[in-house]
């Protein structure tokens, strides 16, 4: 982690290490080993099919997502029902991956506590 800026803080004149919580160090390790494992090709329409569903509910942030839960629900689910079986497979892989790395950066968590 020394080499990673975003552990670093400015105090003063002086850099000073940040201490990151447990759940910060899982969620980096979880989505830096996700990273490595899913193609880039793979990511990419992913997560811009991600924001396709995200955008059918005309909320501009995650709090108005929150809001108004059930109806933004609804309207994700839709949205991802309408979509090609090949989309939704590849959807769901890519979920079930990052997933799976969760799932695996669990015991380093516990160890961590």
């Amino acid at each position: 982690m020394q080499h990673d800026l975003y552990s670093w803080q400015v105090l003063g004149g002086e850099f000073v290490r940040d201490q990151l919580t447990n759940s910060s160090e899982f969620i980096d390790k979880t989505v830096t080993n996700w990273l490595k494992e899913v193609s880039s090709e793979q990511r990419e329409k992913f997560i811009d099919t991600l924001f396709e569903i995200l955008n059918t509910t005309q909320a501009e942030t995650l709090s108005e997502i929150k809001s108004n839960a059930f109806f933004n629900a609804k309207t994700m689910v839709k949205t991802y029902q309408s979509l090609d079986s090949e989309t939704k497979k590849m959807m769901t892989k890519t979920l079930e991956e990052f997933l799976r790395i969760g799932k695996s950066n669990i015991p380093k968590l516990k160890k961590n506590s």
